[in-house]
C-alpha cells in the first residue's frame, strides 16, 4: 500500500470538489432564425467543459417577422446573466435538428441534454413523459398527468406547461384540452403558434379556441 499515492488522490478529490464549488455557472445564448421566426437556445455548462452543456432555456417567437434584436431583448427579462456566445457542439447539434425539424425532417429531441437542476420534482417527471410524445402526436393533461404518475392531477400539469423552460424541445405544444382542443399555450406566439408547430408536424385540431387552463 502506497501512504503516498492514497495521500494524492485524496488531494485530488479535495481540489475537484473544490473546483466544482468554486467554478460558476456560465450562462450563454445562441439566436438563429427559423420559418416560425427567430429561436434563442440558452444554455449552462455549469463550469464543466463544453460537452456538458445543458439546455436552459428556449425563447420562442412572438411572430414570423419579429427581428432577431426584438427576441434578444425580450430574452434579457427571463435570462438576464445570458451572454452571447458561439454553441458547443452539443448546443450547434439542438440548433441543427431544430432547423431539420422545420424543414421536415421531425425531431423528437430527446438527445437535447436539459438542465434540471431547478425544476421541481413533479414537473421533472411530467417534463420527461413529454418527451416521449413524438411528433404526430397528442397527449391530453389528463393522459399526460397518469403517465407522470399523477392521475387526477390535470391542473399541476397545467402549471408545469405553463412554467416549461424549454418549449419545442419539451413540446408542451403538443399537450391539448380534452375533446382535441388547443388548449392553453403560454410561450410568446399563444395559441396561433401552438397550432402552427402542430400543423408542421401534420397534426390538425377541430378547433383553435384557446383554453383558460394554465400552461400549454
Amino acid at each position: 500500500f502506497d501512504t503516498a499515492l492514497f495521500e494524492l488522490g485524496l488531494e485530488c478529490g479535495r481540489l475537484r470538489r473544490h473546483h466544482e464549488e468554486t467554478v460558476p455557472d456560465m450562462t450563454s445564448f445562441a439566436v438563429f432564425d427559423t420559418p416560425i421566426g427567430p429561436i434563442a437556445l440558452v444554455w449552462s455548462d455549469g463550469g464543466a467543459p463544453s460537452h456538458d452543456s445543458r439546455l436552459t432555456h428556449v425563447e420562442l417567437p412572438k411572430r414570423p417577422d419579429e427581428s432577431q434584436a426584438e427576441l434578444i431583448e425580450r430574452l434579457a427579462a427571463r435570462a438576464a446573466d445570458a451572454s452571447p456566445a458561439p454553441p458547443p457542439v452539443v448546443i450547434v447539434a439542438a440548433i441543427a435538428a431544430v432547423r431539420a425539424h422545420f424543414a421536415g425532417t421531425l425531431s423528437s429531441f430527446e438527445e437535447v441534454p436539459l438542465d434540471f437542476a431547478r425544476t421541481p420534482p413533479f414537473h421533472r417527471r411530467v417534463y420527461e413523459q413529454l418527451r416521449r410524445i413524438h411528433p404526430g402526436k397528442t397527449v391530453t393533461y389528463a393522459e399526460l398527468a397518469a403517465l407522470a404518475g399523477s392521475p387526477g392531477a390535470s391542473r399541476a400539469v397545467g402549471q408545469a406547461m405553463g412554467a416549461n423552460p424549454w418549449p419545442l424541445i419539451v413540446p408542451c405544444h403538443r399537450v391539448v384540452a380534452a375533446g382535441g382542443k388547443p388548449g392553453g399555450f403560454s410561450a410568446p406566439g399563444g395559441a396561433k403558434l401552438k397550432t402552427q408547430m402542430l400543423e408542421i408536424e401534420g397534426v390538425t385540431l377541430p378547433s383553435s379556441r384557446q383554453l383558460t387552463l394554465g400552461g400549454s
